[in-house]
């Protein structure tokens, strides 16, 4: 787009992609954001070892926290899981590594882009989109209330195991 290269509707296609990451699109009934902790419905079992384990002192790690429906006891705020299918089908699994792994490749391009977006942005140079999600709820606004936290006891056992408890 800085290349003079239909410079507007470029910008206009990557702020409406970052939408669509951030909560425009159809999953879930709408509004749901693919970064983790943003807005009122995000993922909340990425295939992430560190977030899926509860905290050392109650109990060990194991495989049986990736079988686990509960949860992750720790969240990832800002990390973008790998998202939807090409028809917007989205499973929110911890054993779906594809759809749900915390990665740094498409972390980086999407934090680059945020980047981008935010300097469009303090240069007035912002593009009007399509916007159609009423996403309010940004834990990151200046004033906005602390993010609820995971209850601390999941009451979903692994196969095989005792539930998880600690989060």
């Amino acid at each position: 787009a800085e290349d003079g290269i239909d410079t507007a509707n470029n910008r206009k296609w990557a702020a409406e992609q970052m939408n669509y990451l951030l909560g425009d699109n159809p999953h879930d009934g709408g509004c749901f954001s693919y970064e983790i902790g943003y807005g009122d419905k995000y993922p909340t079992h990425p295939h992430h070892r560190a977030a899926s384990c509860p905290n050392p002192a109650v109990s060990q790690c194991s495989e049986a926290n990736l079988h686990t429906a509960c949860p992750s006891p720790h969240v990832l705020y800002g990390a973008l899981v790998g998202g939807p299918i090409y028809n917007d089908g989205y499973n929110d699994s911890r054993e779906d590594y594809v759809h749900n792994e915390v990665a740094l490749d498409y972390n980086a391009g999407f934090q680059s882009a945020l980047a981008g977006l935010n300097q469009l942005f303090a240069q007035d140079q912002f593009p009007m989109t399509n916007n159609q999600c009423p996403c309010t709820n940004d834990p990151y606004a200046p004033g906005a209330p602390a993010p609820t936290t995971p209850s601390l006891v999941c009451n979903a056992a692994p196969a095989g195991g005792a539930p998880i408890v600690g989060r």
